[in-house]
């Protein structure tokens, strides 16, 4: 054990070998302490006292020093100025320092690499690379260590020092393995076993070939272009004749094959296979970015050896290939195949006199007439307004049905209820729906690659009709609607804002679907005697909510009580409000005692009024009403509910100020007096 040709003291030696005597050495035995004489000394060792060899040198074991030489060495016969001796391992045959090379070594030793050494099995040519070497044998050559070196049996040089150790071959040993190596003996768990083939670059089947069957290289391909379907000539139809085919390892199965490349212009693709024989299939493959082929759809319709391929799959640029594949059967050679595509439309100006720019959005519009189309959707990206973007969140709508002509631009955009004009831009896909080979629909969406705009004036807000507004009076039981509508218009939003008899805040109530009218009774908290400020506003069908209108006055019911004036008299003006004596006989209610001190009073029915059907007479006593009492300002100070059976009813209205009060049961108001 040496470093640098310096012995290591702390040498660890294996079996039954040690380094007693601590010169560097592992013997079998050692038990020798060098430079003393009488020792017992093992092979190698030798016995000096002041630099000279003892020959009374005891050597253990079975060793001796029979050649006197003062080294210990099994079987000593060997004297080693002389040639011709037996020698044993560590000896060294020379004649005035000459190797001697036909010094013969004893037992299972040998000097086969002629370095005048005798070594057990010595068959390493030490000083030359690439030699064969036994255990602790090193391959230099002028002291580099050859990292070549072939160590025999089981020996190998796993840490490439230069020198052959007992050791495993770690390795794959696995002979089906792509990686097998031959020359290990212990398995690392590395093996790769065949893979089916795929598309990265490396050999998965171990068959040598990388991607083999998966790249277009080595396919006879003939490159066509596509035409707006139904138009089939010129380079967008091509012969199938299988005839004409090879059998490619990118197909599973024997047969012959066509192939054929596309450049997409369209996301589209009809791929219609005509007048084939036999049993065909067509496959479609898109190049990826590894470039390898990679299947994206096939057609197999096994009724007819016809085929239709449909697809709105496609990326526009990418290359795509259409393989057509015989499975069995005859061949026609007059097979064809034609390659369309399906085109997007556009915004047609018709209804705007091809200007683009329309008055509102009661206008109709049009996209641009597409055949075979069953539905025209209409994106809507973007608005700008005084070249400002409107950052509006995009919308959608579909045609109900193949027909390209919308009735209101409303059901489209929004109206403009701003100030200056609204340009937005559009796309408008197409929904198709083709015949398969089998006579099946199949649906297309072909998407658009260019966009068109829509100018849209401005026009006005809407509000609260004018019949609705006050000074006019509105029963709960009635309606109001807005003073016209807006086109599209999904519904109507309803703000109330009570200004009398309590102010309070604003309630934003939606009306009905695709309904103008509003209904009253509909509003939270709505009672008679109230006045409201009142605005509407559109909401389209795209979501979109159009600007609040103006401000109008709402009253319900009597919002306040003017006596009679007398008609004719010098500066009347016409009644707004009418109150008739509570006991009138030509009414159909009276009211009694009026004057009143008590609380209370009695309602009774009186009967059909004149012009009264006996029809309307029965309706009114089978049906139930609602009494209000108002006081001079308009304001309810009591309300109830009364049966009308044709019987007195006595109402308690409670303690209430000394005044005139307006009683109102249904459509008839009535005078009352509190004393």
């Amino acid at each position: 054990c040496t470093i640098n040709d310096v012995f290591q003291t702390d040498c660890t030696c294996a079996g039954t070998f040690s380094d007693a005597d601590n010169d560097g050495t592992c013997d079998a035995n050692d038990l020798c302490a060098g430079p003393e004489a009488g020792t017992a000394c093992d092979d190698g060792d030798v016995c000096t006292l002041n630099d000279v060899i003892q020959p009374d040198c005891t050597c253990a074991g079975i060793f001796a020093d029979a050649d006197n030489d003062g080294t210990c060495d099994a079987n000593d016969l060997c004297v080693g100025p002389e040639a011709g001796t037996a020698c044993d391992d560590g000896d060294a045959c020379t004649v005035n320092d000459v190797i001697q090379d036909n010094c013969t070594c004893a037992g299972i030793f040998s000097d086969a690499d002629n370095d005048g050494t005798c070594d057990a099995n010595d068959v390493c040519q030490g000083e030359e690379p690439g030699a064969t070497c036994d255990d602790g044998d090193a391959c230099t050559e002028n002291d580099v260590i050859h990292d070549n070196c072939t160590c025999s049996g089981l020996l190998i040089d796993a840490n490439n020092d230069g020198i052959c150790d007992l050791n495993n071959i770690l390795g794959c040993t696995d002979e089906n393995a792509c990686n097998y190596n031959p020359e290990a003996n212990t398995n690392d768990g590395s093996c790769i076993l065949p893979q089916p083939e795929i598309c990265d670059g490396l050999d998965n089947n171990c068959d040598g070939v990388v991607d083999e069957g998966l790249v277009p290289s080595g396919l006879n391909i003939t490159n066509v272009a596509t035409m707006q379907y139904p138009v089939c000539v010129g380079t967008a139809i091509a012969s199938a004749n299988l005839n004409n085919g090879a059998n490619s390892t990118v197909i599973d199965g024997d047969g012959n094959d066509l192939w054929f490349g596309i450049t997409a212009q369209y996301n589209t693709l009809r791929a219609g296979l005509s007048a084939a024989t036999g049993n065909n299939i067509l496959y479609l493959f898109e190049l990826n970015p590894a470039g390898c082929l990679e299947l994206l759809e096939t057609e197999h319709e096994n009724t007819t050896g016809n085929q239709t391929l449909l697809t709105d799959q496609l990326t526009v640029g990418q290359t795509y290939y259409v393989a057509v594949h015989n499975i069995s059967g005859p061949i026609n050679a007059s097979a064809k195949i034609c390659f369309n595509h399906l085109n997007a439309s556009s915004c047609d100006h018709y209804y705007s006199n091809n200007t683009g720019i329309y008055t509102s959005v009661c206008n109709s519009f049009k996209a641009q007439y597409r055949a075979n189309a069953v539905a025209y959707t209409f994106d809507v990206l973007s608005a700008t307004q005084n070249n400002v973007d409107q950052a509006i969140a995009p919308w959608t709508y579909t045609t109900p049905n193949s027909v390209s002509v919308v009735s209101r631009l409303g059901m489209i955009l929004p109206a403009n209820q701003g100030t200056s004009p609204l340009i937005y831009t559009l796309k408008v896909p197409v929904l198709y729906s083709l015949f398969d080979a089998a006579g099946n629909f199949e649906n297309l969406y072909a998407q658009s690659t260019s966009t068109c705009t829509v100018t849209l004036n401005a026009e006005s807000t809407v509000a609260l009709r004018s019949s609705d507004r006050c000074p006019m009076n509105k029963a709960i039981t009635s309606n109001i609607a807005p003073d016209r509508t807006v086109c599209g218009a999904m519904r109507y939003d309803w703000e109330f804002t009570e200004v009398l008899p309590n102010p309070g805040t604003a309630q934003v109530v939606q009306g009905g679907a695709y309904a103008s009218v509003f209904f009253l009774s509909n509003v939270p908290g709505v009672a008679t005697g109230k006045t409201y400020n009142v605005r509407v506003r559109p909401v389209h069908t795209s979501g979109i909510t159009g600007n609040w209108g103006a401000v109008n006055c709402l009253r319900i019911g009597n919002a306040g009580m003017v006596l009679d004036n007398h008609p004719g008299s010098a500066g009347a003006e016409p009644p707004l409000l009418s109150l008739r004596a509570g006991g009138e006989m030509n009414a159909s209610y009276a009211i009694y005692p009026n004057p009143t001190a008590t609380g209370s009073f009695v309602l009774q029915y009186n009967g059909t009024r004149r012009g009264e059907s006996i029809f309307a007479q029965e309706t009114t006593m089978e049906s139930t009403q609602e009494l209000v009492m108002m006081d001079i300002t308009g304001k309810v100070v009591y309300q109830q509910q009364v049966v009308l059976n044709g019987n007195p009813m006595e109402i308690n209205f409670g303690n209430l100020a000394s005044g005139v009060y307006v009683v109102m049961v249904g459509e008839e108001r009535m005078r009352l007096i509190i004393e």
